[in-house]
């Protein structure tokens, strides 16, 4: 049965002794009476996201927003301690869980998600590719250049269409890196920055030309490491 009291479902969740069911239980109940903002509710909670149990980590994380105020910095300086943890799943874990706490443009979620570009484990940079394009700002796209020349082709896929979220229409130096990704020696990059450059691309006949005409001349103002030979001296294959 489900704790009846938040006092019970802290004990319970806070107990080593508590087996996976009862910690899912005594979270249900404690979401459902804990007042949102509560420091030790928000503490209870934001300790499961390194919780032996992926079930527990999952359910903690989707009871985040529920139990915590958005843009608390005491709250976002918790989750991001979480990105330095030694388990990729509660690395994993602290990055999603950023996304829901922090406010758009916060810096100190931006460098500590950032900083998870270089993460040695291949799921938690995407998870930080796919979070910078929910925390920075819509008109900054510098923040996402970084990720395009991480060496994973997942992560460099992800990275453009991340960066085509948060770019404006024109915006130039999305344009050009997009321009240059064309060029990435894996079909799929080269398919997501055709796609990218048709949603930041403004939909008349002069952006297309121009940006059309440098990517055949070989122009190029962004150095991507995977580009074809062949494209750094103009011309397709």
């Amino acid at each position: 049965s489900l704790v009846v009291s938040s006092e019970k479902a802290i004990h319970t969740l806070q107990s080593a002794l508590t087996g996976t069911k009862r910690k899912l239980h005594a979270l249900k109940s404690l979401v459902a009476l804990g007042k949102r903002g509560d420091r030790e509710v928000t503490s209870v909670v934001l300790g499961l996201l390194q919780d032996r149990s992926g079930p527990v980590r999952q359910a903690a994380l989707q009871a985040l927003p529920r139990v915590v105020k958005q843009g608390d910095p005491a709250t976002i300086a918790t989750v991001c301690s979480g990105l330095e943890h030694r388990s990729w799943h509660v690395r994993g874990a602290a990055i999603r869980a950023l996304e829901q706490v922090t406010q758009r443009g916060d810096p100190t979620t931006i460098a500590a998600v950032s900083a998870r570009l270089a993460d040695p484990e291949w799921y938690v940079v995407q998870s930080a590719v796919q979070a910078l394009s929910l925390v920075v700002r819509r008109d900054d796209a510098d923040a996402m250049l970084r990720c395009i020349q991480e060496h994973n082709v997942a992560s460099r896929r992800e990275a453009v269409w991340a960066l085509a979220s948060v770019a404006q229409r024109s915006d130039t130096t999305a344009l050009a890196t997009f321009q240059a990704c064309l060029c990435d020696s894996h079909p799929e990059v080269r398919e997501a920055a055709a796609g990218a450059l048709a949603s930041v691309m403004r939909f008349d006949e002069k952006a297309s030309a121009v940006a059309l005409s440098d990517h055949f001349e070989g122009r190029r103002e962004v150095c991507n490491p995977h580009l074809h030979p062949p494209c750094l001296h103009g011309g397709l294959e």
